[in-house]
């Protein structure tokens, strides 16, 4: 069996949260970045929605899938539509798993997504630490 694994640290306690796929753990780290939800609320979506569910219910802009999510009433689901209806979000979910990492590390170290998503374009390693690297050499200039 193997899982993918996404670590929270808060003040009072340590959590870890398993997905049997990356695109499961994806979206719900992309649901976290979304302020006003929690890993609960994430967690939900992921145990509700298949992650293509919820990349064609952000591109369709459809509530009514949000809102099948217990948990998810209609001003969080008009809230995660209107965070996560950017084109970035569906690059982010349609591209491949490598550059999908090296987006959100280089992004959990204050990056800009057009930005890293610009410097990902140039880079030419199919490996997630290779991205990285060569995509904080092309940020820093």
């Amino acid at each position: 069996c193997e899982l993918f694994i996404t670590q929270i640290i808060k003040e009072d306690a340590h959590l870890l949260f398993g997905f049997t796929s990356t695109s499961e753990q994806r979206i719900f780290e992309l649901m976290l970045k979304v302020s006003g939800i929690g890993p609960t609320t994430a967690l939900a979506v992921c145990s509700s929605l298949e992650p293509d569910a919820v990349t064609l219910a952000v591109k369709n802009g459809d509530i009514a899938t949000f809102k099948r999510v217990p948990g998810i009433g209609e001003k969080t689901a008009k809230l995660l539509l209107a965070q996560l209806g950017d084109a970035s979000f569906l690059a982010t979910t349609s591209a491949n798993p490598a550059n999908n990492e090296a987006l959100l590390a280089l992004e959990s170290l204050g990056f800009k997504r057009d930005a890293i998503s610009l410097a990902l374009s140039k880079c030419s390693s199919s490996e997630t630490v290779s991205l990285i690297k060569e995509a904080l050499k092309i940020l820093k200039k």
